[in-house]
């Protein structure tokens, strides 16, 4: 031996099986770190691709800008990627031989076309010249276009809604077709040409990215007070700048770090509860080792270096598996769930793969050898003070030991289960650091089965709330052949024909909303009530709502009701109004057709004043509209199909065909039903909504967030499974001489046997009502937070205690079985007798 530092790797060689079970577990903290890490920032470059697909690779933008300020943000150090664009001319433009289809033509220049937006072309290339054009793909087949086609483009403007023509005709060169962003159902489309000269009199927008990776938004806001232009003028691309972590919403930021410093924060606390323990093992096996060191002339410090050396061999030895580890792990469990993954996306575009990032490596190295550095830090101070003096006496054991009655455990468990709470307690930080590894995991699984049975509870109301399973868009025209079309689809059972108007406020009496309504959502407006719903339905929607002989005119039914959660937990609603089965009450004539007007709010004060008002009587009041789904939140009113047509005679009607599967639980029926109607939606232009299929992508979804979460979670527990190994196996090495009296003054093996379990046991009954202590506090922080977006209730269940509990006392007690090989291989004359 050339120094006492040797005498490290000679210790891990001998003690090769304590040295591979502290390995494993710290490749699982780093395998987790690295995990987390190598899909975090996988899912961040997806998102990112996805952002910039979706919106543009820019940051901010100003719209209605002269020449004088283009010119400026143009040569301005402090920005990149500064792209314009502008509508030609009015922006709208017709071709001679299709009166009735409308072109929209915007220019861009060169970093707009190429770097700030994403053009997907079907064919051909981007316009390089202000002749030429690329336009929808949809448009070579409707229009007949070819490439290089050389059209005349008339433009037309619009006066009081009406359409004036110009007699200003522009050619342009067909040279490529793109993918749409926006379903066009025909009428209209997009034509994109190149920006080639900035014009003194004429408005641009313009869009660019902040170079500053820190202040973005400060940085953006300055330049736009620097050329004294009005805020308004100003919009940012939030998804991108969330994804850089500069959105403008506070609370986004604070939850994503807060998450991030979560779930790092979990894995090193484990970690280092983990190799705490183990070196603590390690330690109290040694201490006679260490005494004989220092007798021979080892200094405090070289004793202490040998603990830290340990240490960092052993993080040595697990970095790269750790790190191999959690890639392989991550990137299989994507692998299995890409189906998954790719669905819960909606549009089907785009794989999540998960890409292997040194920066991690370096990451996961740095907090890795930081937390072994912590947690050899007191084991390490532990084995420098080793007395040589008590160690040749034989007192090996320096821990300050604390002793507690334990009257209760002895009545419910009897002696074995007292002696057990004695010796878990004996020393404190041990104890304290044992039962918070396993809480840690308790408090997670039941924090996230809680928030998970809200949601399935929310996700079964939401998906029984509504009759229909699919709802297809239609218009005046062509309602009747869509309709026919939905006929001759099999799968498709009964059809509903209804129309809706959304209406911002509604100029109902004040005296007939409810006191209740009034005081839950404190309700201060003296004339209007906000978001109200108007609804017409045909006699087969009526019918469904149980009003077999329609409506007379001017007779409605009303959607009366605001649906919450109460105090208890429980779903429940409240009245809006005061009105029931039999009143009537009055509306301004203007409020289904004058809310286009600037002054809209004036025009329904003036009706009212008039008396310009239809009449309306309630047919009947319900709480809940049977073809909508979720909760209820609006005011609606609903009438006959032929009375809403008469009242809102001055809006462009929409038609929606709501519509069931005939037979739900055939998949394979449904599947092939709702694929041909998507089939009659495209060939219509227009949309179709399978309320079926978005309620299968939900729980896609929420399958792949349970199969990393839970994963999380088991990866957390087996790093406490060991922490309790280790804690029991350490207790078994200092109490060997107890052991041996216990023995020898009458205790049988199986009281023995029944102590150390009992000990596994106790420390599964401490961590789970501490951690269901916690779990209850964090699961009504977690609802507070989600009750932003969500509509959920402060009720807790019992349901993932006991779960938990249960699975919490089975994870110790088989983790107390491990070390009871020692206990086994025990003579007790030898123990006795103190013999190593």
């Amino acid at each position: 031996m050339r120094s006492y530092s040797d005498i490290t790797l000679k210790y891990l060689k001998k003690n090769n099986k304590r040295s591979i079970f502290t390995v494993i577990g710290i490749i699982l903290s780093l395998a987790l770190i690295s995990g987390v890490g190598f899909l975090g920032l996988s899912f961040r470059d997806f998102m990112y691709d996805r952002a910039i697909k979706g919106n543009g690779d820019y940051e901010f933008g100003l719209h209605d800008i002269d020449k004088r300020v283009v010119s400026i943000l143009r040569n301005d150090v402090d920005l990149d990627k500064v792209g314009v664009s502008a509508n030609e001319g009015s922006g709208s433009y017709k071709i001679e031989e299709y009166e009735e289809i409308e072109i929209f033509i915007s220019s861009e220049d060169e970093t707009a076309l190429n770097e700030v937006f994403n053009h997907e072309l079907t064919e051909g290339r981007l316009p390089k010249e202000s002749s030429e054009l690329i336009i929808d793909s949809r448009a070579k087949e409707i229009l007949g276009l070819s490439i290089n086609d050389k059209i005349q483009f008339e433009e037309i403007t619009y006066n009081n809604g009406e359409e004036v023509r110009s007699n200003k005709f522009k050619e342009y060169t067909i040279v490529g077709f793109e993918k749409e962003s926006y379903i066009s159902d025909g009428s209209w489309f997009n034509g994109i040409t190149y920006l080639d000269e900035i014009k003194s009199n004429k408005s641009y927008d313009i869009r660019f990215t902040v170079k500053d990776s820190k202040n973005k938004r400060e940085t953006a806001m300055s330049k736009l007070n620097r050329l004294n232009l009005d805020e308004n003028k100003m919009y940012s691309n939030n998804d991108l700048l969330s994804l850089r972590g500069q959105t403008e919403y506070a609370g986004v930021n604070t939850a994503i770090n807060g998450v991030i410093v979560f779930v790092i924060g979990i894995i090193i606390a484990a970690t280092v509860f983990l190799v705490y323990n183990s070196i603590n093992i390690s330690v109290a096996e040694r201490m006679t080792e260490f005494g004989i060191l220092r007798s021979i002339g080892a200094t405090p410090k070289q004793v202490s270096k040998l603990v830290i050396r340990e240490s960092l061999v052993l993080c040595l030895m697990s970095i790269p598996f750790g790190v191999i580890s959690g890639f392989i792990g991550v990137w299989t469990t994507v692998k299995l769930l890409e189906s998954k993954i790719t669905i819960m996306f909606g549009d089907g575009e785009g794989i999540l793969a998960v890409k292997f990032y040194p920066s991690i490596i370096l990451f996961t190295a740095i907090i890795g050898i930081v937390t072994i550095f912590i947690s050899a830090f007191g084991p390490a101070k532990k084995s420098g003070k080793v007395s040589p003096i008590n160690i040749i006496k034989g007192n090996t054991n320096s821990e300050k030991i604390k002793y507690y009655n334990g009257k209760i455990i002895r009545k419910i468990f009897g002696v074995e289960g007292w002696v057990a709470y004695k010796n878990i307690r004996k020393n404190s930080k041990r104890f304290i650091v044992t039962i918070l590894s396993l809480s840690i995991s308790l408090i997670m699984f039941i924090t996230f089965t809680t928030l998970n049975m809200k949601r399935i509870a929310e996700m079964n109301y939401i998906n029984k709330s509504s009759i229909t399973h699919g709802e297809i868009y239609a218009n005046i025209e062509n309602s009747s052949e869509i309709e026919e079309a939905l006929n001759k689809v099999e799968g498709i059972g009964e059809k509903f024909v209804q129309a809706r108007t959304g209406v911002s406020v509604l100029a109902l009496d004040m005296n007939l909303i409810s006191n209740e309504f009034k005081e839950k959502f404190s309700y201060e407006s003296d004339e209007f009530i906000n978001n109200v719903e108007i609804r017409g339905y045909d006699d087969n929607s009526l019918k469904e709502m149980g009003i077999n002989d329609a409506l007379k005119e001017n007779e409605v039914i009303l959607v009366n009701s605001r649906t919450l959660y109460d105090e208890n937990g429980k779903l429940s609603s409240i009245d809006i109004t005061k009105l029931k089965e039999g009143d009537t009450f009055k509306v301004p004539t203007s409020n289904f057709n004058g809310f286009g007007n600037e002054d809209y709010a004036e025009i329904l004060l003036k009706d009212k004043e008039e008396e310009s008002c239809i009449e309306f009587k309630v047919k009947k009041v319900i709480d809940k509209n049977p073809f909508e789904q979720g909760y209820n939140h609006n005011f609606t009113i609903i009438m006959g199909y032929d009375n809403y047509e008469k009242v809102t005679k001055d809006l462009y009607l929409n038609k929606l065909i709501k519509f069931k599967y005939s037979d739900i639980n055939n998949e394979k029926l449904t599947d092939e039903a709702s694929k041909e109607v998507r089939e009659i939606a495209d060939k219509y232009f227009t949309s179709f909504s399978d309320l079926n299929e978005d309620n299968k992508m939900q729980q896609q979804m929420w399958n792949v967030i349970n199969v990393f979460v839970y994963g999380f979670i088991v990866m957390v527990t087996l790093i406490g499974v060991v922490n309790v190994i280790n804690t029991i196996s350490l207790n078994i090495l200092l109490k060997k001489k107890e052991f041996g009296t216990l023995g020898t003054i009458g205790m049988s093996r199986m009281q023995l046997t029944k102590m150390v379990l009992l000990e596994g046991i106790l420390h599964g009954i401490f961590s789970s009502i501490i951690g269901g202590i916690l779990s209850t506090g964090l699961v009504l922080i977690a609802l507070k937070i989600v009750d932003f977006g969500f509509t959920v209730s402060n009720k807790i269940y019992w349901q993932p205690f006991v779960i938990g509990f249960a699975i919490n006392l089975v994870v110790v007690i088989i983790a107390s079985l491990i070390p009871l090989r020692k206990l086994r291989k025990m003579s007790l004359v030898e123990t006795i007798r103190n013999i190593e």
